[in-house]
Order: C-alpha cells, then sequence, then structure tokens
C-alpha cells in the first residue's frame, strides 16, 4: 500500500491535472465565500451606509459573460499553441520530454488560474438578477472576478516568455537534470540513517540452501517495476520470520508470472504472505523517477543521441548533456551507495535488494553516447574531461574501476575511428590527463595504507 500511494503521489505532484483541480476547487469555496459577503453588504446598502459598485444587474452579466467566454478562448488557444510547439520540439528532444511540460509547475498553475477564473465567473454569474421586483449585482464578487481576469493577463504575458524558454534544448536538459538530482537524493543518502542497513551485496551473507529452500513469488500482470515499498517487505519478513531477497528494483521490466522475490524458509509463506509481497511491487505501463534514477539518466541520454544524430548532428547539444550527466554521477559518488541488506534489531538479514550501482549508473550515461559519438572528436573529448573532473570524487575502488572502465572503452574507440594526427594528439592529450588524476588518487590512497585497486 505505501508503494501505491507513493506512486501515486508522484503521479499527482507531476501531473497536468492535480494543481489545476486544487485551484478549481479553490474557485468554488472562493464563489461560495464572496456571495455571503456580497449578501451581507446588500443588507448593508440597504441601510445607506456602503456604495459600491454602481453597475446594475446587466452591467454585471456582461462583465463576468466576458470574463467567462474570454478565459476558456484564450486557455484553448495558448495551450493548443504550446503542444503545437512542444510536438515539434519532441521531435528533436524526444516525445518522452513531453512530461516535462506536464511537470512543469508554472503550466499547471496557468492552466489552473484560467480555469478557475472562467468556473469562478460562471458560479457567480448565475446568482446575478435584476427584475421589477428586485436586483442582486453582488458587488464584491464582480470585482474579485476582474481581479482574477488581471492576473491571469499578467500570468499570460509571464507564461508566453516561460515556454518560449523552457522550449530551448539547455533549458529542457536542466530540467531533467534537475529531476536526476531529485532522485539521486532520495535514493544515495548523504549518510546512512539507518545502521540496519549494511552494504554487502554478496550472496555468501544468504543462508546455505536458500536456494533451494526458497519459494519464488510471481508477478501478476505484466510491466515496469514503477516502486517497492522496502520497508512494508522489511516489516513482512521480521513479522514471519522470513529473509525475502528482491530480484527486481524500479526500473526493471516483469513478464507476467516472472519472479519478482524469492522468500527463505519457503514454508513460512503462505498465500496471504507472498500477496503482500506482490503487493509492495507496484508495476505499470511506463517507466518512472519516482525510484529510478536510471530514467532521468536515459532520457539525458536520449537527448544526446538524437542531436548526433544524422539529421540533426548538433554537438552542443549533446555536450550539454554530458556536462550534465557528469554533474550529476559526480552528486554520486559524494554519497553513500544504496544499502543491499537489511538487518532487524537483532543483526539477522531480513531483506536483501537488487540496489542499482555506479557502475551501472556509468553505463546507463555513456555507453550508448561513446557508441554514438566514436567518429565525433569534440564528443570523446568532452567525455574525457567529465571523466577527468569526476575523477577528483572518487571514494573508493568501485568509482576508480567505473571511471577507468570507460576511459579505456573510449581510448579503444578513438584509435579506431579517429583517423586524422592532431585530433588523435588531442584526444591523447586529454586522455593522459585523466591517467594523471586517476594515478593521483591511487599514490594518495597507497600513501594512506590503503590496498590499490586492479589496473
Amino acid at each position: 500500500m505505501k508503494a501505491r500511494l507513493a506512486l501515486l503521489r508522484f503521479n499527482a505532484i507531476n501531473s497536468f491535472w492535480f494543481v489545476p483541480g486544487l485551484m478549481l476547487a479553490g474557485a468554488i469555496v472562493l464563489s461560495v465565500v464572496t456571495l455571503e459577503l456580497d449578501r451581507a453588504f446588500v443588507n448593508l446598502r440597504q441601510e445607506g451606509r456602503v456604495w459600491l459598485f454602481p453597475i446594475g444587474a446587466e452591467g454585471a452579466r456582461l462583465i463576468l459573460s466576458t470574463i467567462a467566454g474570454s478565459m476558456i478562448t484564450v486557455t484553448s488557444l495558448v495551450f493548443s499553441m504550446t503542444l503545437v510547439t512542444l510536438t515539434m520540439a519532441s521531435a528533436q528532444l524526444g516525445p518522452r520530454l513531453l512530461r516535462t511540460f506536464m511537470e512543469d509547475s508554472v503550466n499547471q498553475v496557468v492552466l489552473g488560474i484560467f480555469c478557475a477564473t472562467f468556473i469562478y465567473a460562471l458560479l457567480i454569474l448565475r446568482t446575478v438578477y435584476g427584475t421589477s421586483d428586485g436586483a442582486f449585482v453582488p458587488a464584491i464578487s464582480v470585482i474579485t472576478a476582474m481581479t482574477l481576469s488581471v492576473a491571469s493577463v499578467a500570468l499570460l504575458i509571464y507564461f508566453i516568455h516561460h515556454i518560449a524558454t523552457s522550449i530551448q534544448a539547455d533549458s529542457v536538459i536542466a530540467h531533467v537534470a534537475r529531476q536526476l538530482d531529485k532522485t539521486i537524493d532520495t535514493l544515495f543518502p548523504e549518510q546512512r540513517a539507518d545502521p540496519k542497513w549494511a552494504t554487502a551485496a554478496d550472496e555468501a551473507c544468504l543462508p546455505a540452501g536458500f536456494e533451494e529452500a526458497a519459494k519464488r513469488i510471481p508477478v501478476e500482470g505484466t510491466g515496469y517495476v514503477e516502486t517497492v515499498d522496502y520497508d512494508g517487505i522489511f516489516h513482512l519478513a521480521a513479522a514471519h520470520d522470513l529473509i525475502v531477497r528482491l530480484e527486481c528494483r524500479p526500473g526493471h521490466f516483469l513478464i507476467d508470472a516472472g519472479v519478482a522475490a524469492s522468500a527463505w524458509p519457503g514454508d513460512h509463506v503462505n498465500e496471504a504472505v507472498a500477496t503482500k509481497i506482490r503487493a509492495a511491487i507496484v508495476l505499470g505501463p511506463t517507466r518512472t523517477a519516482a525510484q529510478d534514477p536510471e530514467f532521468a539518466a536515459k532520457a539525458l541520454v536520449e537527448v544526446a543521441l538524437r542531436a548526433l544524430s544524422p539529421g540533426i548532428n548538433d554537438e552542443f547539444t549533446a555536450i550539454a548533456c554530458i556536462d550534465r550527466l557528469g554533474g550529476s554521477l559526480a552528486r554520486v559518488m559524494r554519497r553513500d551507495a544504496p544499502p543491499a541488506a537489511r538487518m532487524d534489531d537483532s543483526g539477522k538479514l531480513r531483506l536483501l535488494t537488487d540496489p542499482i550501482t555506479v557502475e551501472g549508473l556509468f553505463d546507463s550515461a555513456f555507453n550508448q553516447i561513446r557508441q554514438a559519438a566514436r567518429d565525433h572528436v569534440a564528443i570523446t573529448i568532452r567525455l574525457i574531461e567529465t571523466l577527468t573532473g569526476m575523477s577528483a570524487f572518487i571514494q573508493g575502488d568501485a568509482h576508480y574501476q567505473a571511471i577507468k572502465k570507460h576511459r579505456d572503452m573510449i581510448e579503444r574507440s578513438s584509435a579506431e575511428f579517429t583517423f586524422e594526427p592532431i585530433d588523435r594528439r588531442d584526444v591523447a592529450q586529454r586522455l593522459k590527463v585523466l591517467d594523471d588524476a586517476l594515478g593521483d588518487w591511487r599514490r594518495n590512497r597507497q600513501a594512506d595504507g590503503e590496498p590499490t585497486p586492479v589496473k
């Protein structure tokens, strides 16, 4: 249940309906409040103590109908034009980046205020009347509607500026990078708060005979793992004296009846326990960034690959993606690795996960870009320079080996596809700077009396 609530919260905050929906509800409440004030105002005016808004019922109806009609027209026109513009931009940057438009809080607020002003004007319009028997002109409500319409015009001007800025490649790349950093901050803690989490992912921590005695728990349905309720599975395992090993993580694609987890000992696992474990692993039709840092990383990779395609051939956009990926990976290197094993209060293993690794993130970020940029010397050089900058944040062997692995792959690719001697010299110079940085780290580690990593 917790995983589903977390996914629902993520989808709501990043949807195109949640904020506008709240603002529509606010418009309804506001109409009730201002109408009550207007009824009190009518009583005061009849006593001759208040005078305001000297316009009759017909004038009030005209103002409110004009506001309502103009708001819905402007809303449909502006957002139709925006979607056309974003569709054209997605052809160059990738269709998955249309999600960034939906997640943009400015777009949500603008849509919400336009629709809220429209609904508010309609609700007030139905209360205005003028007959021979009397008239009711809600002055405060009409003035509020006019204020909302002025605010809408101001937001419209800002919205046009915002859209013109947000569809630029650098702005889209920065937005996706911020989403990646946000996911990294969630999954890679600066300091591990729970000492019962351990970093060992070695199968040796499992009891003997785990594979033979464990019960495989299949999923029901086909789709991507969107969220996992790790706390729920841990408490369930502790309550039933189980060791649960997850066979998947957010971002993995599971086929119906495929194994999602293994629980040991198998004779402790009844159908109710298996159902709860399945419920803690939420499947969906698409990958999301809720618990999956590779999703945002691959979005940046997609932009870079499209930029390097022959039809676009925009190396500057690809370089911007590499810079952002390098910054996010350096952020990962400054933090603790996601824990793999979780113990209970007595120190007994209860949950073994399949955490994402630094090497896996490096591969997701750089493999496809390196492969697509074999004959792009500028991109090759930028990749080496990015790895050099990241070498300042090496905290252990895993970081060193990840950088060294990609350094070697880039060297082999450049040797095969770089034919101009001066270009080869430039690549070799960058590689030497990177080697010096890696060598400095190894020498410092050796001076501290720690074992040096395997070359």
